[in-house]
This record gives C-alpha cells, sequence and structure tokens, in this order.
C-alpha cells in the first residue's frame, strides 16, 4: 500500500518492504544454529537438515535484497 503523506515520502513502500524484509531474514539468519544445535542435540535429523536448506535459502535470500538495495542506492 502506498502512502501519499508528506511525512513518508523519504521512502518508498518498495524501499521500506527490502529493508524489512532484509532485517527479518538476518534475524532468521541469526538463530538458525541454535535451530541445528537444538534439533541434532535431539537426534531429529529431518528437522536440522530442514533447518540447515532455510538457512542456506534465507542467505540466497539476504544476497539477492542486499543487492538490489545496493543498486536503488546508487
Amino acid at each position: 500500500m502506498k502512502h501519499n503523506h508528506k511525512h513518508n515520502s523519504c521512502m518508498t513502500n518498495c524501499d521500506h518492504n527490502i529493508i524489512h524484509m532484509l532485517a527479518m531474514k538476518l534475524d532468521a539468519l541469526y538463530r538458525y544454529d541454535t535451530y541445528v544445535k537444538d534439533a541434532t542435540k535431539e537426534r531429529h535429523k529431518e528437522c536440522s537438515a530442514l533447518f540447515e536448506r532455510m538457512r542456506e535459502r534465507d542467505c540466497a535470500d539476504v544476497e539477492e535484497l542486499r543487492r538490489i538495495l545496493y543498486k536503488k542506492c546508487r
């Protein structure tokens, strides 16, 4: 949703969404080590493998979001 209020004109919704998603993905990346460690401790290989795959996907997403944000800031 695009806001046309003067106080919101310093950032587009797209910019906000990119920054928000980047923050969410970085937060998840921070937590995956704990999730994998917990799953491994509980000997749940399927969960451990799932969290590893999710970490890989989120890492790729972070790189793409960073690339797009960098391009937009140039």
